[in-house]
């Protein structure tokens, strides 16, 4: 689960899988948790002591772009549930970020800086020897998100932001930058947002000599796949019309297009959208199970 904390009784079950295979070798972990305090207890249960590295998600660095994703945390709560960790021993921490979101501008992306840049200062007051990791990934629309739509940075726009990000963080003590490379991004975007074409390009760049190996070796045996088959950048990652039929249309997964389309315009907006467990986004998913839209956090 990417949202595990999210599952309220966590903490209960955790305990009862530690109690019951106590002496049975098992060990738990999770990926990134929520930025909130109550992630840094789910942690600390889970951990029994050790504390080895302490992963996050707030995706941007400005309020704006946080907003624009609906991830719905504050820099308050980003500072707020660092300095919990660090004070409740750990030393290492890492923070996911995405550049090339929608709607973003250079400024927004000199955000992630500002933003370990300062919590990077607060937590080294409360241990000197704490580290900052910053993952930084290129944004890649998927299909049946609100973004299916939207195009798709290449690889020049990939790497001039990416080295926006690297003069800014040369030098800064406590804080290690880390960066995913545009071109796999680019290979990731034809793979996700493909069509009937994309199974006779992995056939073809197989035939070519792109095997298992890394696409630092094999670039270019895509691109001349790409070629061969008439696959353009801006068929697969330019903007794509919210009339027009998408490849991935067949696939029913009980959201509606028209839910995907209200998101869209909401981000536009800055318009956070309600966790469903409160109140219902009316997404299409009522449909296939009758009860969802009359499930709460609190049935009281």
């Amino acid at each position: 689960s990417l949202s595990s904390s999210d599952y309220t009784a966590i903490t209960p079950l955790i305990e009862g899988l530690q109690k019951k295979y106590e002496n049975k070798n098992l060990a738990i972990s999770l990926p990134s948790l929520r930025m909130n305090t109550h992630s840094v207890d789910v942690a600390v249960n889970i951990s029994g002591g050790k504390r080895t590295g302490f992963t996050f998600a707030p995706e941007a660095g400005s309020q704006k772009m946080r907003d624009v994703i609906n991830k719905g945390v504050t820099e308050e709560q980003i500072i707020e549930t660092a300095e919990a960790a660090v004070k409740a021993g750990w030393d290492n921490l890492k923070f996911y970020f995405m550049i090339g979101l929608p709607f973003e501008t250079d400024e927004d992306v000199m955000a992630i800086y500002e933003l370990v840049k300062k919590v990077t200062y607060l937590c080294r007051r409360i241990r000197k020897r704490v580290n900052i990791t910053a993952s930084v990934s290129n944004f890649v629309p998927k299909p049946h998100t609100p973004y299916q739509w939207h195009e798709q940075m290449n690889v020049e726009e990939a790497q001039r932001k990416q080295h926006m990000l690297r003069d800014a963080f040369r030098g800064m003590k406590g804080a290690t930058l880390r960066m995913h490379p545009p071109k796999k991004s680019y290979l990731e975007g034809f793979l996700s947002r493909g069509d009937e074409l994309t199974g006779k390009l992995i056939e073809l760049a197989f035939v070519k000599g792109a095997k298992l190996d890394d696409y630092r070796d094999n670039f270019e045996v895509w691109q001349e796949a790409m070629a061969d088959l008439g696959i353009t950048e801006e068929r697969y990652l330019g903007a794509r019309d919210l009339e027009a039929p998408l490849p991935w249309d067949i696939v029913d997964i009980g959201v509606s297009k028209e839910f995907l389309i209200r998101e869209l315009k909401k981000s536009e907006e800055q318009a956070l959208t309600v966790d469903c467990r409160e109140e219902c986004a009316g997404c299409g998913m009522k449909k296939h199970i009758k009860e969802c839209g009359s499930l709460t956090l609190d049935k009281k």
